[in-house]
């Protein structure tokens, strides 16, 4: 995983879950570290987390042991993941309303958390994640543009005018440089 240039949590993750598939597999067979490992045991574990997780995480939870599997030369334990189809738009619970959003930032405003509404504004504003908010910084500010590193993919993000002179604004008042 290192030489195939994998992030240090994703390391972690993907050692996490064949530790979870070892576990899945001992509780099943307390005997069975004397024999080799079946696709029977592969898909006993699939058939496991299907019970108890949603779709993405056993998809990610597969996708860790097929890796495993390919590394040690054991391609005849891999198992499908699950066929997921993709939503094009979240669900209307999960996605922040108009009202909300104001009620976010005017409440963050006046308590005096003006940063924090000033992430708001621009998480939303951008449509970043929250891990991409650490990209926004002093330079692309002045520059009206992110460029976002996220998960071994590159994309730039423009700012408008009226959120960057906000940020401006901040930054002044801050003596951010």
């Amino acid at each position: 995983l290192k030489e195939m240039e994998r992030a240090p949590a994703t390391i972690s993750k993907y050692l996490h879950d064949i530790r979870s598939f070892m576990r899945y597999r001992l509780g099943q067979n307390p005997h069975s570290c004397a024999e080799p490992l079946s696709k029977e045991d592969a898909l006993g574990f699939k058939a496991f987390l299907i019970r108890d997780y949603q779709p993405q995480s056993v998809n990610s939870m597969l996708a860790a042991l097929n890796s495993f599997f390919s590394c040690m030369g054991w391609n005849d334990l891999r198992v499908k993941l699950m066929k997921i189809q993709r939503q094009m738009f979240c669900e209307e619970e999960k996605e922040l309303s108009r009202e909300e959003y104001y009620r976010l930032v005017n409440t963050a405003g006046k308590c005096g958390k003006e940063r924090l509404s000033l992430a708001i504004q621009t998480l939303c504003g951008l449509g970043l994640r929250i891990s991409e908010l650490k990209a926004v910084t002093a330079e692309a500010v002045r520059a009206g543009r992110i460029r976002i590193w996220n998960k071994g993919k590159n994309r730039t993000v423009f700012m408008g005018k009226k959120l960057q002179k906000q940020l401006l604004g901040y930054m002044k008042k801050r003596r951010i440089k």
